[in-house]
């Protein structure tokens, strides 16, 4: 979901369809918006950005803000936001009426837990006749023992009654999905969608802008120095009411800024909040970029502890005015800072004071605002526009795939063991991204060839020994995908098939590998307690084989495999710093993990 991101005044568009001149040799894309852009027409940043980067590709990106745009003319359309559900879904059963391929970026964000917090929260101040009973309920959101309404804060809770079904529909209807992070995929699978091609393109930001900015207009305009600060409109889910709590009696100042989007939390924040905070809601400010890129160069600290981000634009915009960050630890925001942002658990108050402190205390550090400046710098919205060409040209692909064979509309077919040729790599189109499954098993994933080593799998376009040398020449493939694969061949090896799968990438290549954690199941073996991550045949044979099903049970077989048939033992375990190190030395860069916790998924690039 998004919305802009201060909650100010909307930039506006004149009709529904905002367009530049068109011209007949070039891609042209309809970048779709609905409710509630429909009602308001108000265009989010992000697209805008998107757009410019496309056009500076040599793409003719068209902005519609009708709920039932007419496709006809264009070569892709590029729906946004699974939100407003109604609204998203409907707009995706229009489309689905035309041949154009369509492209779907959910914008997706888990709000299982913040279905709880949007109650809870609110009500503890609400309803807490005395600081003793407000810090007891406080302890109990921590723990996850406060119930509200009936809602658990760790149970799977639906922000609105059928959106997971919605969800199931709306991914059946598109071609290819592009996120902007991995973890935003991950959690979208883990609703039981289906497994449709996709592709990640990361949101960038205008480093320039906010690495130039001044603090001194803000502090001067607003009398303030050494603050902390939080940008963003202000509503339960960006959780500013936990954050004034945390640091009522910390003696430091604390400048919110962003519109009151939801009147009855403001009206709790300004109750809560000491005399330590200033909101500034005035819409002029709000939409003054270089004011906003004042308030983040001058900040001791920006804090967002938000309960759910698909995206961090706005800790992008104060990383690249160098202002360090404290981010609530859910979503993508560890999958775009890594080390180099402090994290807090946004249920937890005592959580968010520590971290913040903690960043507040360190004195101002030249090289680790230089450091944040550069991290930001990475983040271009011409590497996003690249990255969301390619999605284009693979649901281009697979679409005409779908023509040739003269089916209707199925979600998610394989593609060729050839792979499809796309368009030339020029007037905004490129070839389609050739991508390879290696170990595909019984669950070969959609938008891949696949390879394995057993003839009677489903779907396999090579059948080859993965202990051999690919049968594929040097920089055949942009993606291999690997999972539940690699522990099952020795650890002596498994440098050397890496190796060789750096070979058949395409320089700038990536590799996505799942395996399991061995650091992870040590843990939860010596704390007695499992995960539900287990095939339920093999609790039915630990049940039967083993005298039941115990933790014990589960660490072993998630160790050594299920054995049920000689292939599926486990030769290796590994942590990430042990698995990060091979794939260095088999020559791969950027080696970065990213969630799910319970296994080890690892992503890296060839340079």
């Amino acid at each position: 979901m998004e919305a802009d991101d201060a909650g100010g005044t909307p930039s506006r568009v004149r009709a529904a369809t905002v367009s530049g001149p068109a011209s007949p040799q070039r891609l042209r894309v309809l970048l779709a918006l609905h409710a509630p852009e429909s009602r308001t027409g108000s265009v989010p940043p992000r697209m805008r950005e998107l757009q410019r980067a496309l056009a500076a590709l040599g793409v003719d990106a068209d902005v519609s803000t009708a709920d039932a745009p007419d496709p006809s003319g264009y070569q892709v359309v590029h729906v946004f936001n699974v939100w407003e559900p109604t609204a998203a879904l409907a707009q995706l059963r229009h489309l689905r009426r035309f041949a154009t391929p369509v492209v779907f970026s959910p914008i997706y964000i888990e709000l299982s837990e913040f279905a709880w917090a949007a109650r809870a929260v609110p009500q503890i101040f609400q309803l807490a006749t005395s600081a003793a009973e407000r810090d007891a309920y406080l302890r109990a959101a921590a723990d996850g023992s406060l119930v509200s309404d009936g809602v658990e804060r760790f149970a799977r809770n639906e922000i609105v009654p059928g959106y997971f079904a919605a969800l199931v529909e709306m991914i059946g209807l598109v071609d290819l999905v592009i996120s902007a992070s991995e973890i935003e995929l991950e959690q979208l699978w883990a609703t039981g969608v289906p497994r449709v091609p996709f592709a990640v393109a990361r949101d960038g930001v205008d480093a320039s802008r906010f690495a130039a900015a001044s603090p001194q207009s803000f502090a001067r305009r607003y009398d303030v120095a050494d603050y902390v600060l939080c940008v963003g409109a202000i509503e339960p889910r960006r959780n500013q009411l936990l954050l004034a709590h945390a640091l009522r009696d910390a003696q430091v100042p604390l400048v919110l800024v962003g519109a009151r989007a939801d009147a009855e939390y403001a009206a709790t924040l300004t109750r809560v909040g000491g005399p330590n905070v200033l909101v500034v809601e005035d819409a002029a400010v709000l939409a003054d970029a270089d004011l906003v890129a004042s308030a983040y160069a001058g900040a001791r600290v920006v804090a967002l502890p938000s309960w759910c981000e698909a995206s961090p634009l706005g800790p992008l915009e104060a990383a690249a005015a160098g202002a360090p960050l404290v981010l609530g630890d859910r979503g993508a925001t560890r999958e775009y800072f890594g080390e180099i942002a402090t994290y807090c658990d946004p249920g937890d108050v005592v959580s968010i004071r520590d971290a913040v402190l903690r960043a507040y205390g360190e004195p101002p550090d030249a090289a680790r605002r230089s450091a944040l400046r550069a991290h930001a710098a990475r983040h271009t919205w011409a590497a996003t526009a690249r990255a969301t060409l390619k999605g284009y040209a693979a649901a281009r692909a697979h679409v005409a795939r779908r023509s040739r064979a003269g089916r209707t509309h199925t979600p998610a077919p394989h593609m060729n063991g050839g792979g499809v040729a796309g368009p030339e790599a020029n007037g905004g189109r490129i070839d389609a991204p050739r991508k390879l499954e290696i170990g595909s098993g019984t669950d070969p994933q959609p938008g891949y060839e696949h390879l394995d080593g057993r003839p009677d799998l489903p779907c396999l376009e090579h059948v080859h020994d993965i202990q051999e040398p690919l049968p594929f020449p040097d920089h055949t493939f942009d993606e291999i995908l690997s999972r539940s694969c690699l522990e099952h061949v020795s650890w002596r090896v498994v440098t050397g098939i890496l190796r060789d799968w750096h070979r058949v990438l395409k320089p700038g290549g990536t590799l996505r590998v799942y395996v399991p954690d061995f650091e992870y199941l040590c843990r939860m073996y010596l704390a007695g307690t499992h995960d539900e991550h287990l095939h339920p045949s093999y609790v039915e044979a630990a049940d039967t084989l083993l005298g039941g099903y115990t933790p014990n049970a589960w660490a072993m077989i998630k160790m050594f495999g299920g054995q049920e048939y000689p292939a599926n033992f486990h030769a290796a375990g590994y942590d990430f710093a042990t698995f990060a190190r091979i794939l260095q030395t088999a020559g791969f860069e950027q080696v970065t993990r990213v969630p799910p916790a319970h296994g080890l998924y690892v992503v890296a690039r060839r340079s």
